[in-house]
């Protein structure tokens, strides 16, 4: 799931690369304790586009789209979640510490 977070990549297509079904997929993840396959990649997408604003090299629609994540309106609000800041801050947040 790391290496295939900036594809336009869904669950049943690392099922197939995995030669396993969903349903043997989802109660895999829940016995080593972690979410949904779904919540991870997303997880992972959020991280990636985090490390990209907090590099300063792109705005928050570049990091979304680099990290694979397409629905802006739904990134701020995922991001923000996992975050507490939206997006747009996350460069000037950073900046005004140094």
């Amino acid at each position: 799931m790391e290496a295939l977070y900036p594809e336009p990549v869904s669950i049943s297509d690392i099922c197939d690369r995995l030669d396993c079904s969903a349903r043997s997929l989802q109660p895999a993840f829940l016995e080593y304790g972690l979410p949904s396959p779904q919540d991870v990649l997303t997880h992972i997408r959020l991280d990636r586009a985090r490390s990209y604003r907090m590099e300063g090299t792109m705005n928050a629609t570049q990091a979304a789209t680099e990290a694979g994540l397409v629905h802006m309106s739904r990134f701020s609000g995922l991001y923000m979640r996992a975050f507490s800041e939206y997006p747009i801050r996350t460069l000037g947040s950073r900046r005004s510490e140094y």
